[in-house]
């Protein structure tokens, strides 16, 4: 079934333990399920939940205009998590402003920098180009994605 013995295999690459336990989960499987049926199954299953774990996050890269603000979750929601890159040359605030007013916490990003934000429940994030030209950030949001976004001038 393989063309290389699978002990050989992977003593070949220094896993004897992993090697291992995958030769008794294999002849496992071979002895008490219908090849056949049972394992395309676990295969499907296995990706399925491996494909849906990508919708436990939120991926964007975000153009902001120059002089512009783009503002993530200004609406009820619950805690969310940002990890931010700056992939400009030129450097954003960024200010995290609680539903019920006021605004706290600011951040600068100067150009190519990155930092994680915890984002309390209804509380939106708000990223300022101040500059005279476009800037662009990526975004990886983990938490509650419920969130509005948009642009304010």
């Amino acid at each position: 079934m393989f063309p290389i013995p699978l002990r050989e295999h992977f003593y070949r690459s220094k896993i004897k333990i992993s090697c291992l336990a995958f030769e008794i989960y294999y002849a496992y499987l071979q002895k008490n399920f219908i090849m056949s049926k049972a394992f395309p199954l676990v295969i499907i299953i296995i990706s399925l939940l491996s494909s849906c774990s990508s919708f436990k996050s939120l991926h964007s890269t975000t153009y902001i205009k120059a002089n512009d603000t783009f503002v993530l979750g200004n609406n009820e929601h619950g805690k969310f998590y940002v990890q931010v890159t700056n992939t400009s040359n030129q450097e954003i605030t960024v200010w995290q402003y609680p539903i019920s007013g006021g605004k706290h916490s600011p951040l600068v990003l100067k150009g190519k920098e990155s930092s994680k934000i915890n984002v309390d429940k209804n509380t939106s994030l708000q990223f300022e180009n101040s500059n005279a030209s476009e800037v662009a950030i990526k975004l990886k949001v983990k938490g509650d994605l419920g969130l509005s976004m948009g642009y304010k001038n």
